[in-house]
């Protein structure tokens, strides 16, 4: 099934049109986004707790 490596930049664009390796690529970037904002968004709710118990 799968052919001789016919060279990296062969290989690259047909996995860059294969719609699964679009997929994961998308979830990938979709995960580490997510990851960032969720991290974002607990390490400033926690700063709101903080400042709300000191005041």
């Amino acid at each position: 099934m799968i052919p001789k490596v016919r060279g990296m930049r062969w290989s690259l664009a047909k996995d860059r049109e294969n719609p699964g390796f679009q997929a994961a690529l998308g979830l990938g970037l979709g995960s580490f986004f997510f990851l960032k904002v969720f991290v974002l968004g607990v390490s400033e709710a926690i700063e709101h707790q903080l400042t709300y118990l000191f005041l």
